[in-house]
């Protein structure tokens, strides 16, 4: 496959995609961030009962000077700071979760191509920028691995500046679009 090809595909895809999350995000309801911060407690937690378990000094050492509850605070306060706004997003954002229709149907073939976007149950008021950069990183990770841990890290495939680019242009487009007012 060709560079442009390769680059052709992969607009659409980012066009296609962000035209599914945008009117997530519009949906008129009190939003707060809570999810993120009730799963990094759920995870703290089991932290905290697994080092009360009877663990190997090596693992509780490792957990203890990672200081996950300070890195979790930072993380708060960082996030917060940013600014990002809150929308309703899908958190799992990983290409598994984003499908492309093909068919013999002239109306979706590879040129106009349909998106389904599954599995929802992520899904929760977040940060945008955290949406974002996960969708970001998932790119690195294949979940086809049949061997524990059943995926694997590949950072050469975490997208280039200019794919970011991409995604973030087509995806501020469509929200542009979704806001603006419709004619009757």
């Amino acid at each position: 496959m060709s560079v442009d090809s390769a680059n052709t595909i992969l607009k659409l895809r980012n066009d296609l995609t962000t035209q599914k999350i945008i009117p997530l995000n519009l949906v008129p309801l009190h939003k707060e961030p809570t999810w993120i911060w009730n799963t990094i407690d759920r995870w703290l937690q089991t932290c905290d009962k697994k080092l009360a378990a009877n663990v190997p000094d090596f693992a509780r050492n490792v957990l203890e000077k990672l200081n996950l509850r300070a890195e979790a605070d930072w993380l708060k306060k960082r996030l917060e700071a940013e600014n990002s706004p809150v929308v309703f997003c899908h958190n799992d954002m990983q290409e598994g979760n984003i499908l492309m229709c093909q068919d013999s149907d002239k109306e979706n073939n590879n040129s106009n191509p349909k998106i389904v976007i599954i599995d929802f149950e992520y899904c929760s008021y977040n940060y945008r920028a955290f949406d974002i950069a996960n969708h970001f990183i998932e790119w690195a990770y294949d979940y086809t691995e049949p061997k524990h841990p059943f995926y694997r890290e590949d950072w050469t495939k975490y997208p280039t500046e200019k794919q970011r680019l991409t995604f973030i242009r087509a995806y501020l487009d469509e929200e542009a679009r979704e806001r603006a007012p419709r004619s009757s």
